[in-house]
């Protein structure tokens, strides 16, 4: 035996408590013992971590340990209880010199993560994993691979999950750090005991180089995690009521300053464990914060005592840790979940096999003791919450009052319990027209080699935002993107689609047009579905759904739609053919007669030949006032009406008519006019009466939003039904297999909640009938099975059809590959000098429209590629490379005058001006960003001849006063000095520090954007640059603005204040000398999301403003 030696204790393992479960003895309990039996070291080692010199020196001991973590290849970090600054932060520095992933217990300081604002970006290197024990609810998780390394820093984890996966996935090496010598092994797997500090351990690490490895088993956690994160964000989203789950994901919200938290036993701190957010996003005084700032974070300071008797002892415990933490006693928040009695045992085995009266009595011990006379008695402030909304106000209200106060949350058992059986599903990470009718669109294909393929569709009709310019314009910019991009770890319909969009293209989602998403969305589906075998409603679901019934069809029943024209007669006549053919669910268009009178009449009719053996639903699409709706409704109370959609043309009036009407509503136009995080909007149509949500993925952004929305209304017993917008059978057929999707996710639902479910929903895909020709020569399969259950669709068919798809090349009218620009230079002569320009130029030279885009300092013509090909169809695009930046060059004629040679706005601005007569006749709008701006502002107020208008981005006139012109040189002057001497990468790690660029930090294509401005060569020229063309220098054009005659879209950053105001200041300006017939000559834009590199941070609806401008239809005011 090694040390500590002392008495062996056998312990003998009893059942779990209070779960009457037999199992026999199975020898898989030997799991993991083989190399124990085949050699003569003990199981455990325990070793001392002991410098052997400061020079790097290690005992046998410790490199023994540093050469197991070397050769790790899926190692993994985790961190149990840890309580000082100190161990924190060298915990934090450990995980990212390992980049190993690490899974932070609660009690560790690191599970809870206060964003720090004033500190630019989070650190991209450390991988957290702070939903590993919902991740492992996936049993198919669990069994795909397992850690052969584990590091565990501090003591005990919390999560017993957690603690059961370490006892089975049997590593090859299991090591435990911590400072005192006794053993902590309570499921014996530890190979390897260290007894050491943190500081020690990670510091001898730390000096160890590690070799960088590109790990998958990184990868697919980082995307397990970031899905569960954003199922459990809607779990606790959706639900109306004020769960526990709740309160343990915002609590950490409430953390301001140097404030931490004391978490009581039971459910609390389980429930903190799992369902505690990870990253908190508010302000925080940096003056006051607890601990060190670590590279974009502060770690919430986070204590338990899980031995601890009953409310006095948590108290106590509570009380000494606020006075250890902040040296003082400070005001406390106590929150009190009250669910009036013991809600854990309601999670337990016991409650599924006793009665309800031995639980309360025995186990829940209700209690019915008043939280608020208690406090009344000791003279403490209490605040009762029952809502989402009052417990937020609560906690505001507890900061600011400066008191001990007393939250307390009521609650009940069963929501406790309901709550916690949903099983959160980890996704696989394997791989109109009048006569004839016309539907324009585009087909997106995807390839992989040359049999992998992935058809989408973009096809917005009118009730879409965008029309088909703006979709082409975003497609190509989206596919220049992602000719680059891996598509290899893409759960989609769990928020990781959004993700990917954002961290692979750089595009924030909310700036992609929906229908393009879902497009997009769709495409890239069928291509997995291809390269995977699988079908794309498996890619949707993951292969750990909870069990459905397996008999059921993988077909959905589509509802046929008919528009109404024509008398009664006429309609039912439709009608009756409709059934014929199999139709048991058939829409009717209302609200488009004279009164809602004509339409009850036609609904009255079909009952009277058709009877009451189909469904009929009406869709009246807001074309109602309340009162004809009214109206309506009382005329056709008896015709049973599966429901009315949309029947008023105010939203506000929707709850009202489902009360005064009697008749089952249906949402869709108001599902479509939601933004943003749709869910919390989405808790004011819980009522009853709405009984349907009518989901259009092309119009609510794509099936990742859909699949949300219609999660949420089965969770609120209500239909979902997925519509089409008129689609070629390329997109019916992945609505299809989506639908099939979505009903599969009601039947687990409706399992979980062990209610019923809607029943079979008949979708919305009946617009099938209205396509006289299609994309295919291929039909899609939609028929009427035998038992006349409807006319259904196969999702195994429509899966198929998109497999072996041929597109008919008959109706393609152009085919886009993406377009490569020509690259060329231009000779433009100046005095005693000549720029040889290096240009790029895309679409048709022969266009009257012709742009030239400037970029700003460090920038090249590369900046503008996507752009250029976004707008290409629209106006011929060229790029230059500015003097001194990328492949441009100054060539000397008079060597000993070179340094008299000028690189202000207004010299670079003449030489444009050549280069411009040198491309064309014509006139052209120029498009400049930043320094860029500066010269393209220069160009249109004094080569208005030449110049026909142009886009200022993040730009200024100059300054005014003398005084701040001079300091602004000399500030420039020493930067150029800097970089020229000191070099360029020192000189771009201090430029983008800056403020300004805070946002742009924060960007995903922040890494590489440096890296391409590295490619500089001639530092000498570009330090020249930087000095000439400062703002100092240049001549202030605040004067020539009142003569403005060429018109100008000035363009800021939402998060750039600066610009902004001076954006704000440059259109007052020109606005206050210009009459009413010269209101056109100066519009400004904001676009969201973006600071001061608009072009780089939210590209696409500068893109739109910028073709939009060229034939001067520019929206006002482009915001959130």
């Amino acid at each position: 035996m090694q040390a500590p030696q002392g008495p062996v204790h056998i312990n003998c393992a009893f059942r779990e408590p209070l779960d009457y479960g037999y199992q026999d003895w199975s020898v898989d309990c030997l799991k993991g013992l083989d190399k124990w039996f085949i050699n003569r070291e003990p199981y455990t080692r325990y070793l001392g971590m002991k410098m052997v010199s400061a020079l790097g020196n290690y005992s046998c001991s410790v490199m023994e340990v540093l050469e197991i973590v070397k050769n790790a290849n899926q190692g993994l970090l985790l961190v149990g209880a840890i309580h000082t600054e100190d161990d924190i932060w060298a915990v934090t520095l450990l995980a990212r010199h390992l980049s190993w992933p690490i899974a932070a217990d609660v009690l560790s300081g690191l599970r809870m993560r206060r964003v720090q604002k004033s500190i630019p970006g989070l650190d991209k290197s450390i991988c957290f994993i702070d939903h590993i024990d919902q991740i492992l609810l996936s049993e198919s998780v669990k069994s795909w691979k397992t850690p052969d390394v584990i590091v565990q820093i501090g003591s005990r984890i919390t999560s017993k999950r957690v603690g059961t996966y370490l006892e089975s996935c049997s590593p090859s090496s299991y090591i435990l750090i911590d400072a005192h010598p006794c053993r902590h092994d309570p499921s014996h797997v530890v190979s390897h005991r260290i007894q050491a500090t943190i500081t020690e351990f990670a510091a001898s690490l730390c000096q160890c180089n590690f070799q960088t490895k590109t790990s998958r088993w990184s990868d697919i956690l980082m995307v397990l995690n970031s899905a569960v994160s954003q199922e459990i964000m809607f779990q606790v989203h959706s639900e109306c009521s004020l769960t526990e789950p709740y309160v343990a994901h915002v609590i950490g919200e409430a953390l301001y300053g140097d404030a931490t938290m004391f978490i009581g036993n039971s459910m609390v701190i389980r429930d903190l464990d799992m369902f505690g957010k990870g990253w908190i996003d508010h302000s925080t005084n940096a003056n006051n914060a607890m601990m060190h700032h670590f590279p974009g974070f502060l770690g919430a300071p986070v204590a338990g005592n899980r031995g601890a008797s009953g409310i006095d002892g948590l108290l106590s415990t509570s009380i000494g840790f606020a006075i250890g933490s902040n040296k003082h006693r400070k005001p406390m928040t106590v929150i009190v979940i009250n669910n009036h009695g013991g809600a854990i045992f309601s999670l337990l085995p016991v409650a599924k096999t006793a009665s309800p009266q031995i639980l309360e009595k025995f186990f829940y011990t209700l209690h019915d003791i008043s939280i608020s006379k208690l406090c009344a008695a000791h003279r403490i402030k209490h605040i009762l919450v029952q809502t989402k909304a009052e417990l937020h106000d609560a906690l505001v209200k507890s900061h600011e009052g400066h008191v001990d106060c007393v939250v307390e949350v009521e609650n009940r058992i069963v929501d406790n319990a309901n709550f916690h059986r949903i099983q959160l599903a980890a996704p696989r990470t394997s791989g109109i027209s009048e006569g004839s009718f016309f539907h324009e669109g585009f087909i997106l294909k995807l390839c992989v080699g040359d049999s992998i393929v992935g058809f989408g569709e973009v096809a917005p009709i009118e009730i879409h935002e965008e029309d088909l310019l703006d979709v082409e314009e975003q497609l190509r910019f989206l596919f220049h993107r992602m000719k680059d991009a891996e598509l290899d770890v893409v759960p989609l319909l769990r928020g990781s689609f959004s993700n990917w969009i954002w961290t692979s293209l750089g595009i924030p989602t909310s700036s992609v047009f929906p229908s393009v998403k879902c497009g997009l969305e769709m495409a890239i589906l069928n291509l997995l579905a291809s390269q995977r075998t699988d079908r794309s409603y498996g890619i949707c679901t993951g292969s750990n759904v909870v069990e459905y019934n397996q008999s059921s069809t993988a077909s959905i029943q589509i509802c046929a739609l008919v528009d109404s024209c024509g008398t009664p007669m006429d309609v039912t006549l439709a009608v009756v053919k409709l059934v014929a053919e199999g139709f048991t669910t058939i829409k009717l268009k209302v609200g488009r007669r004279e009164n809602p009178a004509e339409d009850a009449a036609v609904i009255q009719k079909v009952r009277e030949i058709v009877g009451y053996k189909i469904n009929i639903r009406a869709d009246a699409n807001r074309n109602w006032t309340y009162e004809q709706a009214i109206d309506f409704g009382s005329r056709v109370k008896g015709l049973c009406l599966q429901y009315i959609e949309e029947p008023v043309d105010s939203v506000n009036d929707i709850i009202k008519f489902c009360e005064n009407s009697g008749l089952p509503v249906a949402l869709d136009e108001t599902i479509d006019n939601l933004t943003g995080d749709v869910i919390p909007k989405l808790h004011q149509f819980s009522h009853p009466g709405i009984v349907a949500l009518v989901i259009k993925p092309s119009v609510v952004g794509g099936f990742e939003t859909a699949a949300y929305i219609a999660k949420w209304a089965h969770m609120h017993d209500k239909m979902a039904v997925i519509s089409s917008t008129y689609e070629s059978s390329v997109g019916l057929a992945t609505y299809i297999q989506f639908a099939h999707y979505v009903d599969r996710q009601n039947a687990i639902t409706s399992r979980i909640k062990n209610e019923g479910s809607c029943g079979n929903v008949a979708h919305g895909l009946g617009t099938y009938q209205w396509l006289r020709e299609d994309v295919s020569d291929q039909k899609l399969k939609i028929h009427a099975p035998p038992l006349g259950d409807g006319i259904r669709a196969s999702a195994e068919d429509a899966h198929g059809y998109l497999q072996h798809l041929v597109i008919n090349d008959k109706k393609i009218e152009r085919t886009y590959n993406e377009e490569k620009l020509r690259s060329y230079f231009i000779q433009v002569d100046g005095d005693n000098f000549s720029y040889q320009v290096k240009l790029q130029e895309g679409g048709d030279c022969t266009h009257e429209k012709v742009i030239l885009f400037l970029h700003g300092f460090l920038g090249t013509s590369e900046d503008w590629v996507p752009m250029m090909k976004a707008l290409s169809p629209s106006a011929r695009v060229i790029a230059v490379d500015l003097p001194g930046h990328g492949e441009s060059e100054i060539l000397q004629h008079d060597v000993e005058n070179s340094n008299q040679i000028s690189f202000s706005v207004q010299s670079v601005a003449d030489l444009l001006l050549k280069l411009i007569r040198n491309i064309t006749d014509g006139e052209v709008v120029v498009v400049g960003y930043s320094m860029g701006a500066r010269i393209a502002l220069h160009m249109a107020l004094n080569q208005n001849h030449k110049i026909s208008g142009a886009v200022i981005i993040s730009g200024s006139p100059g300054l005014r006063d003398e005084a701040g012109k001079r300091r602004r040189s000399a500030i420039d002057r020493s930067r150029a000095h800097f970089l020229s001497s000191c070099g360029l990468e020192n000189f771009l790690e201090t430029w983008y520090s800056a403020k300004m660029w805070a946002s742009l930090r924060e960007h995903p294509k922040f890494d590489s954007l440096v890296r391409t401005r590295m490619k500089h060569n001639n530092i000498k020229a570009l330090s020249k640059v930087l000095a000439d063309s400062s703002i100092g220098t240049q001549k202030s054009l605040w004067e020539d603005l009142k003569h403005l005659k060429s018109p100008l879209l000035i363009v800021a950053g939402e998060k750039d204040p600066k610009f902004k105001e001076i954006s704000q200041q440059m259109c007052r300006e020109i606005r206050k000398h210009k009459d009413r017939e010269s209101d056109g000559l100066c519009e400004m834009i904001i676009i969201p999301d973006s600071g001061h590199a608009v072009h780089v941070e939210n590209p696409l609806p500068l893109v739109r403003a910028i073709r939009k401008f060229l034939v001067r239809d520019i929206p006002d005011v482009i915001s959130k």
